[in-house]
Formats: structure tokens, sequence, C-alpha cells
């Protein structure tokens, strides 16, 4: 769940209502954070915050007597330190300048704010699911097949955008913003040439008996070695003679 003035605001309205055991997971700044109300033999310390900031070891273990507090100190990054100065001196500043910060510097999958001289990646580009990542975030994204570049014009996508088709038997993925196979970065007419499989009209005498196939192979070698599978798997013996031609035309020419 996403650290922000919605989700803050919400749960701050219903922090009366929340009961012992309660509690609620978010990402803020490159921590994966959850908050729990405790049971009242922790009084007045009722809320408990517990945390990992991703790609670390580091972790996060505190009581607050109350969910502004808790979210306060998450603001200021958990200064403990008193010759420190606190960032913000209130969690309405703090929200008031957590809302100045324009979204596109704030990484959706671990929360951090990207500062200026850091590098980012904007992913899905001009859609509506647009959204950036910090480095070390793209860098395991991309790792874990989770966003994927487009070949042919470089951008990044998530594959919740993506969508195959199948194409003379293999998928094609158009590009959001090229229109290109993300993977291979060819036009649809280009994949189609690359990958088109020659069909093959295959008759099959068993003495008497006349049976006929249509089979895509790449060759009349590879035709004839997956009909020799099939009459195996199917078995069908007593083959007396095979004759077998290329289908050039797409449509029947008598219908």
């Amino acid at each position: 769940m996403a650290f922000d003035k919605e989700y803050i605001s919400r749960t701050l309205a219903e922090e009366r209502l929340w009961k012992p055991g309660e509690s609620s997971a978010f990402t803020f700044n490159g921590w994966e954070l959850k908050l729990e109300r405790e049971d009242d033999s922790y009084a007045p310390y009722l809320f408990h915050v517990t945390g990992k900031r991703l790609g670390t070891k580091d972790t996060k273990n505190r009581r607050y007597t109350s969910m502004e507090q808790a979210f306060l100190h998450i603001f200021n990054e958990f200064n403990e330190n008193v010759a420190i100065k606190n960032r913000y001196a209130s969690l309405s500043e703090a929200m008031e300048k957590w809302e100045e910060n324009p979204m596109k510097k704030i990484c959706k999958t671990c929360g951090k704010i990207i500062k200026d001289d850091e590098d980012y990646t904007l992913v899905n580009s001009g859609m509506p699911e647009e959204f950036v990542q910090c480095w070390p975030c793209h860098t395991s994204d991309m790792d874990n097949g989770k966003v994927l570049q487009c070949e042919a014009c470089g951008e990044y996508f998530s594959t919740d955008v993506l969508h195959d088709e199948e194409v003379c038997g293999d998928s094609f993925c158009e590009c959001p913003n090229c229109g290109k196979d993300i993977v291979e970065g060819l036009t649809k007419e280009e994949f189609e040439d690359e990958h088109f499989i020659p069909k093959y009209a295959v008759v099959v005498t068993f003495g008497n008996m006349t049976r006929g196939y249509q089979i895509a192979a790449h060759g009349t070698n590879e035709a004839m070695e997956k009909l020799l599978k099939h009459l195996g798997e199917s078995g069908m013996n007593g083959v007396t003679a095979v004759h077998i031609s290329e289908i050039l035309l797409d449509e029947d020419i008598i219908s």
C-alpha cells in the first residue's frame, strides 16, 4: 500500500476503531513497514511499527503513543539523534511538503523519494499506468521479468500492460509505444515473414485406405518426421505410400 496523504488521513480517522492485533502494511522511502495496534498491556505505547529497508539488513522496531507520532517519526526517517534537527516539526507540515513532491519522483515500488541527482526510470510512459522506479527497484524488476524494454524503441513497460497475440504460431507482443514486437523489435508484417511456417498437404495410403493430413513444418523432411511421429503415437501401421506437397495458397480456390 502507498504511504500517501489519502492513506494517512483515512488511517488517522480510523485510529480509535483499531483493535489489538489489527495492522496495515505500506512502503515509504525504501522501507517496507507495518503499523500494528498493540494490546493495552503496552499502554501508553499502543502502536507498533516494524519493518526493513529494501536491499539491506536494516530493520526497525519502535512503539508509539499514537498513529500521528508514528507517522511523523517515519517522515523524519526515524531520527533519534537530538543533535540532528527533524525535517518536519508536525505531521501536517510533513504531509503538506510531501504533497509538493511530484509523484514522478517517487519510486512506485519502494516508495523512496528520488533526489534530483539519482537515477530513475520511467515505466509505461504516456499511459495512465505511468510510474517511475529507483534504479535498484528497476534493475530487480528487469531481472525478474516484471518490466520489459522494447527492443525497437527502448521504452520500458510493466508486464501487466502488455498483451500477447498468436501470430504464425508464436507470441507477438505489441509495444504500446511503437507497435512493434517488444521482444524482437519487428513490425507485425516482419514478424509474420520471420515466423511463417509453410503448410504441407500429406496423403497417406494404408493398403486400400487413404487418409489426408495438413502439417505445418519447415521443409518436407520436418513434415515427414511429424507425420511418422503422429502415426507411431496413433498406432497406425501398414503405410504403403505417402504423397506430400506444399500448400501455396492461404485460401481455397474452390469453396
